[in-house]
């Protein structure tokens, strides 16, 4: 059986919710998160 390619995941938005998304993702194995942005350079998600 042939290995699966990971998805590669941007989430878009850092605030709570994005966090919250992203350490969900972060636990599946065949995700992988190439990216998080948001508007707000200080957004929890980004620190």
């Amino acid at each position: 059986m042939a290995s699966q390619l990971p998805t590669k995941v941007a989430i878009l938005g850092a605030g709570h919710g994005g966090t919250a998304l992203l350490d969900l993702l972060h636990q599946i194995r065949t995700i992988e998160i190439v990216g998080i942005a948001d508007q707000n350079p200080t957004a929890p998600g980004l620190q």
